[in-house]
């Protein structure tokens, strides 16, 4: 490893993963940009974790070990091995993930031209086990310059969170990890956005990300659909455009009506739902009027527009909103 003037430190918790920590801490190890310092927290392991970890930290001064049981989950795991850390500077990594030796490097660079607060890196999926994931990856690699996060952000989490480098300034500002209900990354990512931080992506920088049936994504309540949601929902209840003009649902299937369910109990009016159904325009959902998406024109109430269709439909709606006269990440928002 190369000793360059950047002081790192990478967290990594850790849950069961005897089969691929070896693997991926030398990842670590092997980076052209050496980290200061490589936490390892032990999240309540049953297996050989402890035993791989105690033997990796044996005359190597980097290692720190920690753990925690697992109550808290990754999430209370990852807040103490960041509340440790020396470094200005932050990155994260998973235990079954590997990382191109010059991640850090063309992460760092990034982040040095252009005083980011977030860097992101291009994602490869390992043992990819569907299309959905692939199609996420894909997104979220397409996401570059600092408008596109805050423009996609209730979309879906646009950070990747084991391909992440910060800062641990941006980081303590925005409150860090929180162990709660929910995605603790992405309610992390949408706090820092909403506290001015700038994210970007570093192309050149890879991560390769393990995919199984038993990813905590794929396995997880906190990572649900309806979690997600639910966070989505708080987020965009703290806009002031919405708490003060409240939204416009464009989408009055499944999606829009949770959507429109949670921002109701978060205090925020939904004025009603556009959609292009012809066999809905008139009708209601959640007692509230469903308009033809010819109509967005007239914006009504002068409400915050949300698109909330599935899957191919993004495009259309950010097409009908734009001749609408809506500018997105001001009074449109695309939200699946």
């Amino acid at each position: 490893m190369t000793n360059l003037p950047a002081q790192i430190t990478v967290v990594m918790a850790v849950r069961n993963a005897a089969a691929t920590l070896r693997d991926a801490v030398d990842s670590i190890l092997q980076q052209t940009l050496a980290p200061a310092e490589l936490i390892l927290v032990l999240n309540g392991c049953t297996d050989e974790s402890q035993s791989i970890a105690d033997d990796l930290a044996k005359g190597n001064k980097r290692i720190r070990l920690e753990k925690t049981d697992s109550t808290g989950g990754v999430a209370a795991a990852a807040r103490l091995g960041c509340a440790l850390a020396e470094s200005p500077l932050l990155a994260r990594m998973d235990a079954d993930d590997l990382s191109h030796p010059e991640r850090l490097a063309w992460q760092y660079a990034a982040l040095q031209e252009s005083e980011a607060d977030l860097v992101t890196c291009r994602v490869e999926a390992l043992d990819s086990q569907g299309a959905g994931l692939d199609r996420f990856i894909d997104w979220a690699n397409s996401l570059a310059e600092p408008e596109d996060f805050r423009r996609e952000r209730f979309v879906e989490s646009p950070v990747i969170q084991p391909g992440v480098l910060m800062s641990r300034e941006a980081y303590q500002r925005a409150g860090g990890y929180r162990v709660e209900d929910g995605p603790e990354d992405y309610d992390l990512w949408l706090r820092m956005l909403a506290d001015g931080a700038c994210f970007v992506q570093a192309p050149g920088a890879r991560l390769q990300w393990r995919d199984s049936a038993t990813r905590l994504t794929r396995s997880h309540d906190d990572y649900s659909e309806q979690r997600m949601t639910a966070t989505k929902a708080r987020y965009l209840a703290r806009l002031d455009k919405v708490r003060n003009n409240g939204v416009a649902i464009a989408g009055s299937g499944p999606i829009g009506r949770r959507l429109a369910g949670l921002l109701l109990a978060e205090g925020v009016q939904v004025h009603g739902f556009y959609d292009v159904a012809p066999k809905k325009i008139g009708k209601t959902a959640l007692g509230l009027p469903i308009w033809a998406a010819g109509d967005l024109s007239a914006k009504i109430n002068s409400p915050v527009l949300l698109g909330c269709v599935g899957r191919g439909g993004r495009a259309r709606v950010r097409s009908l909103a734009a001749r609408a006269g809506y500018r997105e990440g001001d009074d449109f928002f695309a939200c699946c």
